[in-house]
C-alpha cells in the first residue's frame, strides 16, 4: 500500500510492507518535520507586499520540511514595501498554531489568511507586534485565522511594564506594595491614598491634597482654599471672579502678573513702572526746580505748578504800533512786541508778503530790463532781455505776459540764467497771460520761475 500524509504537518505514513530497507530515510525526514514544528524558528524576508489574489505563501509541505512547519516565524524586508503585506498559509485544510512577529519597516501591517481571502476571516498583525495565530484549516471558503490569546484569562501576572489599550481591570490591585505609574483613560478611586502620581482629568474633580503641582491646563469650577486662605505655587493663574483674601502674592520673591485693573486700598510700593513704550518710571519726585532733569522720574502736581510759576515771573511786556486784525506780532527787543504787516494769520492760512512792488512798467513790445525795473512789475507784450549788472543780489522783477501767445525771457549778457528748481540754464518761455519772477542771485546770475514758465 502506498504512503499517505498527515493533514496538519504532512508527515509521511509508510504503507504496510513499503520502503523495505529505506524506511529509515523517510522516518528521519518525519523527525525533522516534527522538530521544526515543535521548536523551529525562521526569519522570512518578503520581497513584495503580495495581494489577496497572489499573496506571499507560507507552505506546509507533505513529506519534506518547509517554512510553514516552524513554530516561530519573523517577517522582515529589505526596505519599506510600500503597503500592507499579504501572507497565506497552505494548504487550506492544515490546522496550525504559530507565533508570528511583524518586523516590517515603514510601519506596515501584515494580513494573514488561509484558503480563499475573506476580510471577515483574516487577521491583521500590527507593525512591531508578536501574536500567536490559529489557522483552523476550514478549507478554501471557510478557513479562519484568529488570535489565540484574544480572550486570555490570567490569574496572576508579574510585569515591569503593562500597556493596556482597552477593556477593564476588575478586582486587581495595582501598585499594591509600592506606588506605580500608569496612564488611564478613566480612574474611579473611592478610597485610600494616591501618592507620587500625576492626576489629570477631563472634567473638574474634588479632592483633598497636601501638595498639587499643576504644570498646564485649566482648573474650572474648583474651589481652592474654600474655608481659609491657601498657599500655592503657580506658573499662570486666571482668576475670573471671587476674591483673594489673606494671601501674599510674591511673598519671598518678586512675582510677574498681567492685570486689567489694579485697585489698592493701602500703600503700593513698586520698583519700577513701564507702559507699552520703552520708558521705565523708577520714582516720583516732589522737586519744585526740576533740577534732577531725570528721564525716568515723574513729578507731583505741586512741583509742576511751582516750576511753571517760576518760569512766568519775568518783567512786563510792552507793545508798540496800532494792532491790526489777523496781524502776527514779533519781538522787536527783549520786552517789546510789535505787529508785523508782512505776516498775517486768519486762523487757517498763514500769509507772508515777500515782495511789495513799488511801480509797474508797461511795454508795447520787446524790452531790456533796467535798474528802474528792480523790485517792480513789468507788463510786457514782447520778449524781456536780462543783462549783467542790471540788478543786485536779492532784487526781484515780476513779468506778466500780456499777450495771447508765448514770450521769452532772454538771457542777454547775464552770466547765468537758471530755471527754478533745476540745473537747466538759458532763455525761458512764459505762456500766454502767465507770470514769471526773475530773482537776482547776484549781478551776473538770475533764477527764473513761475507756474507759467518752461
Amino acid at each position: 500500500m502506498a504512503s499517505t500524509y498527515t493533514t496538519n504537518l504532512g508527515i509521511e505514513k509508510i504503507g504496510n510492507g513499503e520502503q523495505s530497507g529505506t524506511w529509515g530515510t523517510t522516518t528521519n525526514v518525519n523527525f525533522d518535520i516534527i522538530d521544526q514544528s515543535v521548536n523551529g524558528v525562521q526569519v522570512i524576508t518578503l520581497a513584495g507586499t503580495g495581494s489577496t489574489g497572489t499573496p506571499n505563501d507560507l507552505p506546509i509541505n507533505s513529506g519534506s520540511t518547509s517554512a510553514g512547519h516552524n513554530k516561530y516565524i519573523e517577517y522582515t524586508d529589505g526596505g519599506d514595501l510600500g503597503g500592507t503585506a499579504y501572507v497565506r498559509l497552505t494548504p487550506e485544510t492544515a490546522e496550525k498554531i504559530v507565533h508570528v512577529r511583524n518586523n516590517l519597516s515603514g510601519n506596515r501591517s501584515i494580513i494573514a489568511f488561509q484558503g480563499t481571502y475573506n476580510s471577515a476571516r483574516d487577521f491583521e498583525i500590527p507593525n512591531g507586534s508578536d501574536v500567536v495565530l490559529k489557522f483552523d484549516g476550514g478549507g478554501n471558503s471557510a478557513a479562519t485565522v484568529t488570535d489565540v490569546f484574544a480572550d486570555l484569562t490570567v490569574t496572576k501576572v508579574t510585569a515591569t511594564t503593562v500597556d493596556i489599550n482597552g477593556g477593564a481591570i476588575d478586582g486587581a490591585t495595582i501598585g499594591a506594595n509600592s506606588a506605580a505609574a500608569g496612564t488611564f483613560s478613566t480612574v474611579n478611586i473611592d478610597g485610600g491614598t494616591i501618592d507620587g502620581t500625576t492626576i489629570g482629568g477631563a472634567t473638574p474633580a474634588a479632592g483633598n491634597f497636601t501638595t498639587v503641582d499643576i504644570d498646564g491646563g485649566t482648573i474650572d469650577g474648583a474651589t481652592i482654599g474654600a474655608n481659609s486662605a491657601a498657599s500655592g505655587n503657580f506658573t499662570t493663574v486666571d482668576i475670573d471672579g471671587g476674591s483673594i483674601d489673606g494671601a501674599v502674592i510674591g511673598a519671598n520673591s518678586a512675582a510677574a502678573g498681567t492685570f486689567t485693573t489694579v485697585t489698592a486700598s493701602g500703600l503700593v510700593t513698586v520698583a519700577s513702572l513701564k507702559g507699552t513704550g520703552a520708558t521705565t518710571v523708577t520714582t516720583i519726585l516732589d522737586e519744585d526746580n526740576m533740577a534732577s532733569d531725570s528721564a525716568t522720574a515723574l513729578v507731583t502736581q505741586q512741583s509742576v505748578k511751582a516750576y511753571v510759576d517760576s518760569q512766568s515771573s519775568g518783567g512786563n511786556v510792552s507793545n508798540t504800533g496800532t494792532p491790526v486784525n489777523n496781524q502776527l506780532a514779533v519781538w522787536t527787543n527783549a520786552t517789546t512786541v510789535e505787529g508785523d504787516s508782512g505776516l498775517t494769520w486768519n486762523g487757517t492760512t498763514l500769509s507772508a508778503t515777500v515782495i511789495q512792488a513799488r511801480a509797474t512798467t508797461q511795454s508795447s513790445g520787446a524790452q531790456t530790463l533796467a535798474a528802474a525795473d528792480m523790485n517792480n512789475s513789468v507788463v510786457s507784450t514782447g520778449n524781456v532781455t536780462v543783462n549783467n549788472s542790471v540788478g543786485s543780489a536779492g532784487d526781484v522783477v515780476i513779468v506778466y505776459n500780456n499777450t495771447s501767445g508765448n514770450i521769452s525771457i532772454v538771457a542777454g549778457t547775464i552770466g547765468t540764467m537758471r530755471l527754478d528748481g533745476t540745473t537747466t540754464t538759458g532763455t525761458r518761455t512764459v505762456a500766454a497771460r502767465g507770470m514769471a519772477f526773475i530773482f537776482f542771485v547776484s549781478a551776473t546770475e538770475v533764477v527764473v520761475g513761475g507756474k507759467a514758465v518752461t
